[in-house]
């Protein structure tokens, strides 16, 4: 809410908020709730899960978040940002097929 009302009070058009879901699961009730109310205001979304391993790994629940990004319409950027866990070849490789799964 801070963050849009900081937008929308500025009248920039070249600053979009960036959703960062680790830092987000631990301030917001809802996390889809809170997308929703960033609507056109979000530009880039950091996927990574309560424990900063990569999707799956933690308690985070990406079906919600997925529906409120489709809800608003997003088509900002999507950027992993997870720990190498347990290997970068392996972490690469889950964050790419949830993406998958999420982004049909």
């Amino acid at each position: 809410e801070a963050g849009v009302a900081l937008l929308e009070s500025s009248g920039a058009q070249n600053v979009k908020l960036l959703a960062d879901l680790f830092h987000m699961n631990i301030e917001e009730t809802n996390l889809a709730d809170a997308l929703r109310a960033g609507g056109p205001h979000i530009g880039h979304v950091h996927f990574v899960d309560s424990n900063r391993r990569p999707a799956g790994n933690g308690h985070m629940d990406y079906g919600p978040i997925a529906t409120a990004l489709k809800d608003i319409g997003y088509e900002g950027y999507a950027s992993a940002e997870a720990f190498p866990w347990p290997t970068p070849e392996a972490a690469a490789e889950t964050t790419i097929n949830s993406f998958r799964q999420l982004f049909r």
